[in-house]
């Protein structure tokens, strides 16, 4: 069996995705011959590069254009006209992309975003390709991108994830909820005490872990500066090399603060809270390693989407501004039983073998309709 797996290199946690299914496909079904595919690289260099360029200018500089646009095409008054468009334009900029997806001819693929699941989709409705389409969801919210009428079935986070796509007119039955595939690193058991030695804290310390992903945006200074001398607070600024050298210059009391690291696992298993974005791979890693999480920084649309379903099962919270960080913490610290009630809801919710489920999905050769 041919399996194809492909993506779109516009936000991290696609690809991410991507990767960490075709390596369990590789692992678990050897005699298949898995393809690993970005989209964009099929597409004029111009386009890939205004594609990328666009998305990470947008979230980074103009997040209220981006959530303008993300509400504006998911509003049922516009979503099927503005999803007429965006599959046109895919059309056109994903010529050669489609045109290798008809040569190499494979018994399924696997989408992990909504361009890859259109493209698929539309070749399917023509006869160009008879594949199964399997379109794995990196968010616990769904915009109408991501529907594509020829998807045999949909892999998603969570039960609220499948109440929107049902909304949207799909089957149920071509619904599965997998969870958001994860990394199997995040699944190691590390003892903690260890690992709290190794970074020089006391077994008995409240540890907060401050990252926002590889950008290093948001408030991470302000955290710092609030929270220090309270707790043990980790400050990932990851490529921003600007923000590592002034924190490390102010020299504040109990606050360790790193770059770039692949660590995150350990960081995560030794720390009692983490302050972060929720993007959909980071909001399935934290579930599975049972850390309650307060959000910043949030992307208008995908992510606080994210957060409002973590909300919805009484997991986590957004927070804007510091002053109301300071209060939560602090209430935490007064009553860890509030924090132990977090990591059993997140522990019910957690999909630790979401890979798994959807290897099992393909395995079981699933064509029903989604529409």
């Amino acid at each position: 069996m041919k399996i194809i797996v492909a993506y779109a290199s516009a936000g991290r946690g696609h690809q991410k995705a991507a990767e960490v299914i075709a390596g369990a496909v590789r692992t678990r079904c050897p005699r298949h011959t898995v393809v690993l595919a970005d989209s964009l690289d099929f597409s004029l260099p111009l386009f890939k590069k205004a594609y990328l360029a666009s998305y990470d200018f947008l979230v980074l500089h103009l997040t209220w254009l981006w959530g303008a646009l993300f509400y504006l095409t998911s509003a049922p008054a516009f979503a099927a006209a503005a999803l007429a468009a965006h599959s046109c334009c895919n059309h056109l900029a994903a010529r050669r992309f489609a045109r290798w997806l008809t040569e190499q001819n494979p018994d399924v693929i696997i989408s992990t975003h909504f361009l890859v699941s259109d493209v698929a989709s539309r070749l399917k409705g023509k006869n160009r390709l008879h594949a199964r389409l399997y379109t794995v969801i990196t968010d616990f919210g769904v915009h109408p991108f991501w529907l594509a009428g020829h998807t045999d079935c949909y892999c998603v986070a969570s039960g609220h994830t499948r109440d929107i796509l049902v909304s949207y007119g799909v089957n149920p039955g071509a619904i599965r909820i997998t969870g958001i595939p994860v990394d199997p690193v995040f699944k190691q058991v590390f003892e903690r005490r260890a690992l709290r030695a190794r970074y020089g804290i006391a077994p008995s310390a409240f540890v907060v872990l401050v990252v926002t992903g590889s950008f290093g945006i948001g408030p991470l200074e302000e955290i710092a500066c609030a929270l220090h001398g309270e707790c043990e607070v980790l400050v990932v600024c990851a490529r921003n090399r600007k923000l590592f050298k002034r924190l490390n210059a102010r020299k504040l009391d109990r606050v360790q603060v790193f770059g770039f690291v692949n660590t995150m696992p350990e960081m995560m298993s030794l720390a009692d809270l983490i302050i972060t974005k929720p993007g959909g791979l980071s909001v399935a890693e934290l579930l599975v390693q049972s850390l309650p999480p307060l959000f910043i920084a949030a992307i208008p649309g995908q992510e606080s989407g994210n957060s409002e379903t973590l909300l919805r099962y009484g997991i986590g919270a957004p927070v804007n501004d510091i002053p109301r960080l300071q209060r939560i913490i602090r209430n935490y610290l007064a009553h860890p039983e509030a924090l132990a009630l977090q990591r059993q809801r997140m522990k019910e919710l957690a999909k630790p073998n979401a890979v798994e489920e959807i290897i099992d999905a393909i395995c079981s050769g699933g064509t029903r309709s989604a529409g």
